[in-house]
This record gives structure tokens, sequence and C-alpha cells, in this order.
């Protein structure tokens, strides 16, 4: 696992589940846990969110509706979503500042 050069694209082709990362790489999600815990000091858990949520500020500052975010980062529900955005950002995903026009 110390030559995977790119987690995030694992993650996002994984669809953001841990589970589904262990498969694409080929190993246990116990091996990936493992593997988080030593190098980052995170659960592998998380990482995931913590990218998710950046990957939902960026659609976000893009200007795509919260529901569309929501549903582009595998959440069933908004709600799921923003109370997920809230408790990672410490403010609901409405607050995101676009970027202004000239």
């Amino acid at each position: 696992m110390d030559a995977i050069a790119d987690w995030r694209r694992i993650a996002r082709k994984a669809k953001y589940r841990v589970d589904m990362m262990a498969e694409v790489v080929g190993v246990t999600p116990r091996e990936i846990e493992r593997f988080f815990s030593q190098r980052l000091r995170l659960s592998p858990k998380e990482w995931v969110d913590n990218l998710r949520m950046e990957d939902a500020r960026r659609c976000l500052r893009r200007g795509l509706p919260i529901k569309e975010v929501a549903m582009r980062l595998g959440f069933k529900h908004a709600q799921d979503f923003s109370r997920a955005f809230i408790r990672i950002n410490g403010a609901p995903p409405s607050q995101v500042r676009f970027p202004k026009s000239p």
C-alpha cells in the first residue's frame, strides 16, 4: 500500500467507501485501517469523510445545488449530506461562499 500514490482517486472511484477502497486495492478493510492509522493518524473513514467534504466544498463553490452535490457524493438524502457537512465543517453547506464574478 506504500506504493499507492493517489489515494484520492481510489477513494473517489470507490464512491467514498472504505470497503470498496479495500476491494480496489486488493486488501482487506482491516489492512486499510491499519495503514491509515499508522501513516496518517486517522481512521480511513475520517480521511474519506474529509475528502468527501473537500469535494463537496469544491462543487458548492462552483454553484452546484446542494441536492445535486449530495447525490454526486453518494448521499441518499440531502439532509444526510447537510448533517455530515455541518459535522465536518461546522457550518451548513448553504453558507459556502461562491467566488465573486468580475
